[in-house]
């Protein structure tokens, strides 16, 4: 388990050799006391438990960097109709299904999004020629967890 957790960060790789080190102390001097025992079990712990809880995995690096790509994606293609926050652009008083956070858009499922990204729909011009299938794909997990989702302070 300690190889597998250090080999997720230096944080944490810097964390778990400082527990070993910890430990290796107290099996060199003797003899070790229940508490001296205890203490550095409590150290060990909290140094494994808060750095696995703090370290960045490997998938939450890619996830962020895919989000600012779709980000960058959306800015770029769509905001220009859909506005910044998804609630409609210049365009909005021209076409009325422009909203992204209305109960009509919230109700598509991912591949009818995915469908009128690539098609286009109405006076939307069809993206297929423009962006990849992943760019695609990118866009509506986007439009999901940043757009729809979105608390209103934001």
């Amino acid at each position: 388990m300690i190889l597998l957790c250090a080999s997720k960060s230096r944080s944490l790789r810097r964390r778990v050799l400082f527990a070993v080190r910890v430990l290796s102390w107290f099996e060199i001097s003797s003899p070790c006391t229940v508490r001296q025992l205890w203490l550095c079990s409590v150290l060990t712990s909290f140094c494994l438990i808060s750095a696995a809880c703090q370290s960045p995995t490997r998938q939450d690096a890619a996830a962020t960097g895919e989000l600012a790509e779709a980000r960058a994606i959306f800015q770029r293609e769509c905001a220009v109709c859909h506005g910044a926050t998804g609630e409609g652009g210049p365009m909005a008083q021209m076409v009325a299904e422009i909203n992204l956070k209305s109960p009509q858009a919230r109700a598509l499922s991912d591949e009818q999004m995915r469908q009128q990204i690539i098609n286009g729909k109405g006076a939307m011009p069809p993206f297929a020629g423009r962006l990849t299938p992943e760019q695609i794909d990118a866009v509506v997990k986007y439009i999901r967890r940043e757009i729809q989702t979105a608390r209103p302070d934001r």
